[in-house]
């Protein structure tokens, strides 16, 4: 018997095992990627990363709405400066009605550990009337962008959005 038949079958069953061992190891690989990749996917219940620090530098708002009695169209566009600390202040033009007003604003804000965030600060009016306004929301895209809910005072019906500028 020639060498070449007497080793021909121990080389079939070296490559059946060196392909069984090759997926193996391949198949294992692919699954430790999955699972490393299915474990850093995984949403977390809870987040607790925001605080108002989280919120720095110039933000462009943009508010629509009604205020009450009736259906008084409200709009009004903006900068607000947030200092990190919880401090705001800025300037903007409103539409009330119509009638177009610039104002200034200079108030507070406190961001809670799971992203929400109050707003409260007085609005001054270009003919020097105040109006004391409160919202609520909450900080999306890593602070870049705030969606907010006025919540006083209650003749307001009024949602909007802070855009990082700056």
């Amino acid at each position: 018997m020639s060498l070449q038949k007497q080793i021909s079958p121990f080389l079939s069953q070296l490559i059946s095992v060196t392909s069984v061992l090759s997926a193996t190891f391949t198949m294992g690989i692919f699954s430790i990627g999955t699972i490393a990749i299915a474990k850093m996917e995984q949403p977390t219940t809870q987040r607790s990363f925001c605080t108002n620090a989280t919120l720095q530098g110039l933000y462009g708002l943009q508010i629509t709405g009604f205020r009450l009695p009736g259906t008084v169209p409200f709009g009004a566009v903006g900068l607000h400066k947030f200092d990190g600390r919880g401090n705001l202040s800025g300037n903007g033009t409103a539409n009330i009605g119509g009638v177009i007003s610039k104002f200034t604003v200079e108030g507070t804000y406190e961001v809670n550990a799971d992203c929400t965030v109050n707003v409260d600060y007085p609005v001054t009016f270009s003919d020097g009337s105040t109006r004391q306004t409160s919202q609520t929301g909450f900080i999306v895209n890593t602070g870049k962008e705030i969606v907010i809910l006025e919540t006083f005072p209650n003749d307001n019906v009024e949602s909007g959005t802070y855009k990082k500028v700056i």
